[in-house]
């Protein structure tokens, strides 16, 4: 008997042993209560964190804009939720910013909708940066865009159709506006310096010529103000125009009244101008001819140096031509011979 007790000892121990140590069993978040999730969906935490969260993508899509009111009001009522103490109140509270949210986008998709011409004339305002060039105007036109959101707001079908035809038209003024200050800024400029400086007595023609390209900027923008190539070719003309106005008045006056020294002068020094063109294009001394005909044999000059480069380029451009296609062919014929020796019956 006594043998049999000492050989069981070492078994129990054993057993006991085991059944008092720590199972290794992992708990996974599905053996979680089943109302643990439901609990926390009904808690102060998440309506309070759900509301914080629609706010912040309230932010994003800028319903604050759209919406001013509601989102102000959702806001106060995110703000009384986390300080009220009782929690149904407050989950209460949360509830209300995010249908003060839904409301507020409803208000964004029928702004967008009925207004989006003028939504459209602010982004081009925008591109021209009428808020830089017409700062105070654009100011007030934005604000007046802001109380039409804000009609919408408070009533959703409010008439609004005569206030939209009425700033639209106020906002393509100021497009004109901003064009013809931006667009013609230089060329009114030099124009306004060249009519102080006397160039309609000294430099009449091209006087002439200058209002007549400013005046044309002028009505194309007014009445072409969405042709952007066509403005800038016009602005660009009308600057040329009033700058070579300005400086050809200047030197016609400094020409009035000279002596014959002086004349002699002014003179010899167009005359070197055009003997350096001259030299630097290798034509022999054109001084022995007059200024008129300086120039003229210059301009020759450059057209049959034009006439030769062309002809050079053509020339060289149909020899590497030439050159290209014989190679093709001795590839081709050497390609079709590879096949030829690869071919089975070889």
């Amino acid at each position: 008997m006594g043998g049999r007790l000492i050989f069981l000892i070492p078994f129990i121990v054993l057993l006991f042993s085991g059944c008092s140590s720590t199972p290794d069993v992992k708990v996974h978040e599905d053996d979680a209560p089943p109302n643990f999730t439901q609990q926390y969906l009904e808690s102060r935490e998440y309506a309070i964190e759900s509301a914080q969260e629609a706010l912040d993508k309230a932010g994003e899509e800028q319903l604050e804009y759209f919406s001013p009111r509601r989102v102000f009001l959702a806001q106060e009522k995110l703000f009384s939720a986390q300080e009220e103490e009782k929690d149904k109140d407050a989950i209460e509270l949360a509830d209300q910013v995010k249908v003060l949210l839904e409301i507020a986008q409803k208000n964004k998709t029928i702004a967008l909708e009925r207004l989006s011409q003028l939504f459209q004339q602010k982004n081009i305002l925008e591109q021209l940066h009428a808020d830089r060039v017409h700062r105070k105007t654009y100011q007030q036109l934005t604000q007046s865009l802001q109380n039409l959101i804000a009609q919408i707001e408070d009533k959703p079908g409010a008439n609004i159709s005569s206030d939209t035809r009425t700033l639209s038209q106020a906002m393509i003024e100021l497009e004109i506006d901003t064009l013809l200050s931006s667009q013609l800024g230089e060329a009114e400029k030099f124009f306004a310096r060249a009519k102080q400086e006397e160039a309609s007595i000294y430099a009449p023609v091209t006087y002439q010529q200058a209002e007549k390209a400013l005046s044309q900027a002028r009505q194309t923008i007014q009445n072409s103000y969405r042709e952007t190539q066509l403005i800038e070719q016009e602005a660009h003309k009308a600057s040329r125009l009033a700058q070579r106005t300005l400086y050809l008045s200047r030197e016609v006056q400094s020409l009035i009244n000279l002596k014959a020294s002086a004349a002699e002068q002014i003179a010899l020094e167009i005359e070197k101008l055009l003997h350096n063109i001259g030299q630097h294009m290798k034509l022999e001394d054109l001084r022995a001819m007059s200024l008129q005909d300086q120039s003229l044999a210059i301009i020759q000059a450059l057209e049959n140096q034009e006439i030769r480069v062309r002809q050079e380029l053509e020339k060289e451009y149909r020899d590497q031509r030439n050159k290209d296609q014989q190679r093709i062919k001795q590839l081709e014929q050497q390609l079709e011979q590879q096949l030829e020796d690869s071919s089975p019956s070889n």
